[in-house]
């Protein structure tokens, strides 16, 4: 179905003003810092990794944008009224520049049912900041779940994913479920949607139709049957455009978090394919496995693939692995081997790698007032 792009008043809440001038003004202290944490490694493999911006809310994707600005999108500090179902206005996308951090425009942000904030969660901007586009993740009223197109002044609807997942639910789990999560720029004008909830690639053309790419499958639960169902759901993260043109989505797992995370290579154009464990060949390929806890990816300038491992610090022990430090990882892209860029960090969120392979991610994405944008030099 056609949605179009048509101007939405998600800065009036309940509660709320409509905004709709330039650039907020920030609230609290978005300082760039520049103090080098650590390095690791020998000579020839160190990493050297800085603190750019602190005080940010539940930063999640973040995109490199024009002139090397760096986009990030914060869910917020959630909702407000009983459970924070109320949204307020606490999410934002926010640009890193010059050494000085800028909150553009505010969003809705709401507290789920299980307790997480949710909000702005991913960031692509396709030519400048007059066209950022933005996934709303799952929430209980509009803006939340929607596929936004915003600049400082003013947002604007471009397609309902929640609602497409609800009429065609092409995982076919019961009941339908959306979250929105990762957004990626396709070279003719349209959008690549993963949709977290509902284990599936999405495209959104330039008049908001959205169209199944893929679906992504369970896969055998190791923990069963003392922890959890006998399969677990795939949760796609984030979306990488590659070298080679094709498109590449990374994988979660769903609880009890032990099955390892997936990233898929999709060959532009897909319709409805059933992504199969494994596969070698096809329109959907298994191309990398044995990560764990994949919460974006991004190519680098060498061709390689990093991935931004969650590490959310200590669990239960009969989750294997979640207590593991999050980490950047780097995947070579002919051999499919891992290595660790640098450990140690605490929930990175999105990861971003610009031309001269420098890295930027998110760090202590799940927290309010704490969370960071570092910069790591390999």
């Amino acid at each position: 179905m056609k949605l179009g792009h048509r101007e939405i008043p998600v800065n009036a809440v309940p509660g709320g003003k409509a905004r709709t001038g330039s650039f907020l003004p920030l609230r609290i202290v978005l300082a760039a810092t520049f103090s080098t944490l650590v390095m690791i490694g020998t000579a020839a493999h160190a990493a050297t990794v800085e603190v750019l911006v602190t005080g940010l809310d539940n930063p999640r994707g973040i995109a490199i944008g024009p002139a090397g600005r760096i986009l990030i999108a914060e869910a917020g500090t959630g909702g407000t009224g009983a459970g924070g179902a109320t949204p307020a206005m606490t999410g934002h996308l926010t640009e890193f520049f010059k050494g000085k951090a800028r909150r553009l425009l505010a969003l809705p942000s709401v507290t789920t049912v299980m307790g997480e904030v949710s909000g702005p969660t991913s960031v692509a901007a396709a030519t400048g900041l007059g066209e950022m586009f933005v996934t709303m993740g799952g929430g209980r009223t509009p803006p939340f779940g929607y596929l936004l197109r915003a600049n400082p002044a003013r947002t604007f609807f471009v397609a309902d994913i929640e609602e497409h997942e609800l009429v065609n639910n092409p995982d076919g789990v019961i009941p339908p479920d959306s979250n929105p999560y990762g957004v990626a720029a396709v070279g003719d004008g349209s959008l690549l949607v993963a949709d977290a909830g509902a284990n599936t690639l999405l495209q959104v053309d330039r008049n908001g139709t959205v169209q199944t790419v893929a679906v992504f499958p369970t896969a055998p639960n190791p923990l069963f049957p003392s922890v959890g169902p006998p399969s677990v759901q795939s949760v796609p993260t984030s979306i990488a455009i590659g070298p080679d043109g094709a498109w590449y989505v990374s994988e979660l797992r769903g609880f009890p978090f032990a099955a390892p995370s997936h990233v898929w290579r999709i060959e532009p154009g897909t319709r409805d394919v059933h992504c199969v464990l494994g596969a070698t060949t096809g329109p959907c390929v298994d191309w990398a496995s044995g990560l764990r806890h994949v919460v974006s990816i991004a190519f680098g300038p060498d061709g390689d693939l990093y991935v931004s491992q969650f590490g959310p610090g200590p669990g239960p022990g009969f989750l294997p692995g979640w207590a593991t430090p999050g980490a950047v990882v780097r995947v070579d892209a002919d051999t499919k081997v891992a290595n660790t860029v640098f450990s140690g960090l605490d929930a990175p969120g999105g990861i971003a790698v610009d031309g001269n392979g420098t890295i930027y991610v998110t760090n202590k994405s799940t927290s309010s007032g704490t969370g960071e944008l570092l910069r790591i030099t390999p």
